[in-house]
């Protein structure tokens, strides 16, 4: 008897999944259909990795000549998509991963976070591990009329409130970039 099984990992915890191939390929493409994602007639890995290398090699106050090669990603390949099993929901969906360390922005993406953290050094910055920390961390902070809370949903990743401060609309990353180095 041959089995068409495969493992996967759930999505909270440190739990895996036993199941079958396709029915995890289906949710895959199910939650692909679902978010309007539109399949590309060409790997547009090279000319994303054009542009970085341009964006690197013209950003003359941001990043000197000595430190260029470090966000220079060397070959480049498109971010894979990976789904973990959200076992807690009804019909198990998925939630996608991308693993993008090979991405032509990887490097320069994390250059750029270490160069703006050690920057801007903002304050009251809290960084959590979970909802029970955060929760405590929340209580702990003193909040007069004035303040405002903001959450940022992972989901878009590029929310409005940062494309409003920037005064205008960057085009995913790269549009994000000649802000910032311009």
């Amino acid at each position: 008897m041959q089995h068409n099984l495969m493992i996967a990992k759930a999505d909270k915890g440190r739990t895996i999944v036993i199941i079958d191939k396709d029915l995890y390929k289906w949710k895959v493409t199910d939650f692909v259909q679902e978010n309007h994602y539109e399949q590309l007639h060409k790997d547009p890995t090279e000319s994303y990795h054009k542009q970085t290398q341009k964006a690197i090699q013209d950003s003359n106050a941001l990043i000197d000549k000595q430190r260029r090669k470090y966000p220079a990603q060397i070959k480049p390949q498109a971010p894979k998509l990976n789904a973990q099993i959200k076992i807690h929901r009804d019909n198990a969906p998925v939630r996608p991963v991308v693993k993008n360390i090979h991405a032509p922005t990887y490097k320069l993406a994390k250059f750029l976070t270490k160069w703006l953290s050690e920057t801007l050094q903002l304050p009251n910055a809290i960084v959590t591990q979970n909802t029970i920390q955060l929760a405590h961390d929340l209580n702990a902070i003193k909040l007069e009329e004035t303040h405002k809370l903001t959450t940022f949903d992972i989901k878009d990743l590029y929310v409005a409130e940062y494309s409003s401060l920037l005064h205008t609309k960057p085009s995913g990353c790269h549009g994000v970039l000649r802000v910032l180095m311009n």
